[in-house]
């Protein structure tokens, strides 16, 4: 008899804050409106510059604001949210940019190990 061993998981949803539809109410942090129940939400730009909001898109001052944090810091700033080496991770967007949006975090994720 084999146990099937527990997996540890993330659903990661990617939004843009300025895309709401209509009438929805914008988030008031990167984790706090969620699609599916127990996803952490974050903005694309989540993983060039961490916490710090007021350098996201569009907020660019110079082409390079768009590359990804430095190797250690976007380590930790990953494993922010939970996710290791050993996390499986879902990831789906949300907004009018969602494709573009999903795929630049899953590229981040797999590029951070």
């Amino acid at each position: 008899l084999m146990l099937r061993q527990e997996r540890r998981f993330v659903i990661l949803e990617v939004l843009f804050p300025g895309e709401a539809a209509q009438g929805e109410h914008m988030p008031s942090s990167p984790t706090c409106r969620r699609c599916i129940p127990g996803a952490v939400s974050v903005h694309p730009s989540y993983f060039e510059a961490g916490a710090d909001v007021a350098r996201y898109y569009p907020n660019y001052s110079t082409p390079q604001d768009g590359n990804l944090l430095p190797d250690e810091l976007l380590c930790d700033t990953v494993a922010q949210l939970g996710i290791t080496s050993d996390t499986l991770v879902v990831v789906y967007g949300k907004g009018c940019a969602h494709t573009m949006g999903a795929c630049r975090a899953q590229w981040a994720l797999m590029y951070s190990g």
